[in-house]
């Protein structure tokens, strides 16, 4: 998720079922909530409809949601990271 804000890409995430904790669903909500991308569930996905999605979206949906999820990336998570590490070195 992360690296699809990273690189202002739309996606449509495709949870994996059986992840401990439906965690690819929490993850991938925090980007499709705000309008990132999409998000379907493995047992609703069939190849018809990705093909209806692929066919039926047009290309400013796909800027506003590449735009949106390029918006939610974190600019400073290397640094944050780094200072957590030498906060837990003291």
């Amino acid at each position: 998720m992360t690296e699809i804000a990273a690189v202002g890409a739309a996606a449509l995430f495709v949870p994996f079922p059986f992840a401990v904790d439906d965690h690819q669903t929490t993850n991938a909500s925090f980007l499709v909530d705000q309008g990132g991308g999409w998000l379907i569930q493995q047992s609703e996905l069939s190849p018809e409809r990705l093909a209806r999605m692929l066919q039926e979206t047009a290309r400013p949906e796909l800027l506003r949601r590449a735009e949106k999820a390029w918006d939610l990336r974190k600019t400073d998570a290397t640094r944050d990271v780094v200072a957590a590490c030498e906060e837990l070195a003291k």
